[in-house]
């Protein structure tokens, strides 16, 4: 069993991983390096070996990365650490991508086609409302 000693509320992210990578190292590197835009996905990447990326992704209210477009060339979740709102725009800055509304707790899994970095730029993001998207 575990206890939460602190004072305030303790919480993490858990991930199981139930199979090997289904890409190699070296197809992964060709992925990323095949990209048009940037393969940095969130704000700190915090952890890489060769099951994941995990990145720590966060925006205060109203701010984003507007004209910063990226590529997902894996597959990747959301995990929802807080709720929020986010608009999606496309890679020439126009608006209207997606609006995702989020509940704390919410997941979101996506898979991504082989290939989609060279061909397949992905939004930039923005916040909206008073609370910060994490």
């Amino acid at each position: 069993t575990v206890c939460n000693a602190g004072k305030g509320e303790w919480r993490q992210v858990c991930w199981e991983f139930k199979q090997r990578p289904r890409r190699s190292e070296a197809v992964v590197r060709a992925l990323l390096s095949s990209a048009i835009y940037t393969t940095c996905v969130g704000t700190d990447l915090l952890f890489e070996n060769e099951y994941c990326r995990a990145w720590d992704f966060y925006l205060r209210p109203g701010g984003g990365d507007a004209g910063e477009p990226h590529h997902h060339v894996l597959d990747y979740a959301f995990v929802y650490v807080a709720k929020g709102r986010l608009l999606g725009s496309h890679h020439d800055g126009s608006p209207g991508l997606f609006d995702s509304v989020n509940e704390d707790g919410d997941v979101s899994w996506f898979d991504i086609p082989d290939g989609a970095g060279g061909t397949r730029p992905l939004p930039t993001a923005a916040s909206t409302g008073t609370t910060t998207c994490r």
